[in-house]
């Protein structure tokens, strides 16, 4: 844990100016003023993902592994809107480096409109069936001002199935944004798709209770509820892009025929 930290460490200082030209985060004269570790599954001798943020309230996301997947996933959704896709999803700025990277914090917003937030759900779903996605929970989206953004492109370009599951994994319910079913440690069955999971409740936290006594032991507590970041909020009241299903329909359709016209310089 300290060597992966200490690392982190050092490849901040060495990248602090390319944040503050590519991210706008952090640069001379900022200091940092906390660190959040942990945010993903261990890899790599132990590394996981980390918040960085200065004391001027700017963040980036330290990911410690090769993000050129990350990369190419915003060169493309970039691309799309640049050659007049108009319902492109958006996707986070990212800075590689050699075995890690960074990647631009984005944050959920209100929306100024639930049919283009729609069209744009229904451009990510498009998109993330024809790059083979899977694994993509609520946890792996997050609704912005400006529409769904993909924050972990990892899961996209996934092997494909040859066995008897293989037709519904070629389905555009496989990556799991419409649809994620999971068992929760409470054995709840809950929706965790990224388009359409909600609040639900944390997984128990295991504590010390009357520590430093000879009546100490490990337990484990209720926690609060996670917050769902993944579902879109109009005038202060969420919403689920499928409650507008034309709308996503629209931009699921616009994006399959643009890719289609394009698919040459694709």
């Amino acid at each position: 844990w300290s060597d992966s930290v200490a690392e982190l460490v050092q490849r901040l200082a060495a990248d602090l100016s390319l944040l503050k030209d590519q991210l706008g985060v952090g640069g001379p004269g900022r200091l940092v003023r906390g660190l959040q570790l942990g945010l993903s599954d261990r890899h790599h001798g132990g590394r996981q993902v980390a918040l960085v943020e200065w004391d001027d309230g700017s963040e980036a996301i330290y990911k410690p592994r090769d993000v050129t997947l990350e990369l190419a996933w915003w060169e493309l959704l970039t691309w799309l809107a640049a050659a007049g896709l108009a319902c492109a999803p958006p996707a986070p700025r990212v800075v590689p480096r050699s075995g890690y990277g960074w990647v631009e914090r984005v944050r959920a917003g209100e929306v100024d409109s639930p049919a283009d937030f729609a069209r744009r759900a229904g451009a990510l779903v498009c998109l993330a069936w024809l790059a083979g996605g899977s694994d993509l929970h609520e946890d792996n989206v997050v609704a912005t001002a400006v529409g769904p953004v993909l924050v972990d492109a990892e899961a996209l370009l996934q092997p494909r199935r040859t066995d008897l599951t293989a037709a519904a994994h070629a389905s555009i319910l496989a990556s799991g944004l419409l649809t994620y079913p999971i068992i929760t440690s409470q054995g709840e069955l809950v929706e965790a798709g990224g388009l359409v999971g909600g609040d639900r409740p944390a997984p128990p936290q295991p504590t010390w209770q009357y520590p430093s006594t000879d009546a100490m032991e490990r337990v484990s507590l209720p926690a609060a509820p996670r917050p769902a970041t993944n579902l879109p909020a109009y005038q202060g009241r969420r919403f689920y892009p499928t409650q507008l299903a034309q709308e996503m329909e629209r931009g699921f359709a616009e994006t399959y025929l643009f890719c289609l016209t394009h698919r040459e310089r694709l």
